[in-house]
C-alpha cells in the first residue's frame, strides 16, 4: 500500500515504483536507484512500511558512509533521500566514541 495516499498499491513503473492511483493525484515515487546504488526489494520493503531504511553503505559528497534511505513525505513530490547514520555524522564531526577500557 502506498505510505502517502494509504490507499494505492506500488506498482512498477518504467524508472521507479509509484503509487498506482497516480492519476488520481498521488505523486509517491521511489527511483530504482539512489545515486549510484540500487534501491534493493528489502530497502523498498522498509521505505514502504516505515519511511526508512536500515543503514548501509552510501557514497555521501564523493565518499563512502553510513547511510540510510529516508521517504520525506513532507516534499511535494515525495521524495527519497540519503540520510548520513546518527553513528557516523558523531564520527565526522570528530566525535568518535572513546576506545574500550581493557581490564588490567
Amino acid at each position: 500500500m502506498c505510505p502517502v495516499c494509504n490507499l494505492g498499491a506500488i506498482v512498477v513503473g518504467h524508472r521507479a515504483w509509484g503509487c498506482a492511483r497516480w492519476k488520481d493525484g498521488c505523486r509517491t515515487v521511489i527511483p530504482f536507484a539512489v545515486g549510484a546504488k540500487k534501491v534493493t526489494d528489502a530497502q523498498l520493503r522498509d521505505l514502504v512500511l516505515r519511511g526508512q531504511t536500515r543503514a548501509a553503505s552510501f557514497e555521501v559528497d564523493g565518499r563512502p558512509q553510513r547511510a540510510r534511505l529516508r521517504l520525506d513525505r513532507s516534499a511535494a513530490p515525495p521524495t527519497v533521500r540519503v540520510e548520513v547514520a546518527v553513528e557516523a555524522r558523531g564520527a565526522a564531526r570528530g566525535r568518535a566514541a572513546s576506545p574500550p577500557s581493557h581490564p588490567r
